[in-house]
């Protein structure tokens, strides 16, 4: 499973849309569209605060090491 995969597939989990990550981690909803497409991925500050957004209240250590071990497979 690729990144972008991952990304959707917790998205789809709390019902998250691009405009509303991108207007959390304060990027451009373009950026959250190329890491949803796979031409990108965040880098490491935003992926920790996209980690804890997708973590929705909870630790986001998990989800953090989830997220950081797929993207160096990739």
């Amino acid at each position: 499973m690729g990144f972008n995969n991952w990304l959707i597939n917790q998205m789809e989990i709390l019902n998250l849309s691009r405009s509303a990550i991108a207007r959390d981690l304060e990027v451009h909803k373009s950026t959250v569209d190329k890491w949803v497409n796979g031409l990108a991925v965040p880098r490491v500050k935003h992926l920790y605060n996209l980690c804890t957004i997708l973590a929705n209240g909870k630790d986001n250590l998990e989800l953090y090491l989830e997220a950081s071990i797929i993207i160096c497979g990739d």
